[in-house]
């Protein structure tokens, strides 16, 4: 990203995706803007220090997009879904 961190998305199951950062760049996950959708219960986007920011409905490969964002043990988790061939 912007601040040179190495930030990946990592998943064991190809639909629930967690933050990976390189150790000297934690801070990046610890300085995240999140913005909620209008009733102020789900969330609509992310934006980790220096970037991607990633926001539900995003595609974020030809085989998946974000349908939604959610906190899970304390940490902000993407849930994608798989497209259809």
């Amino acid at each position: 990203n912007r601040d040179g961190a190495n930030l990946n998305l990592i998943s064991e199951d190809g639909t629930l995706w967690a933050f990976n950062v390189d150790e000297k760049h934690k801070y990046i996950l610890e300085y995240c803007r999140v913005g909620y959708k209008k009733d102020n219960k789900e969330i609509e986007f992310i934006d980790p220090s220096g970037g991607p920011m990633l926001s539900c409905g995003q595609r974020l490969s030809k085989n998946y997009v974000i349908d939604s964002i959610v906190g899970v043990n304390g940490q902000l988790m993407i849930h994608t879904q798989e497209l259809e061939a």
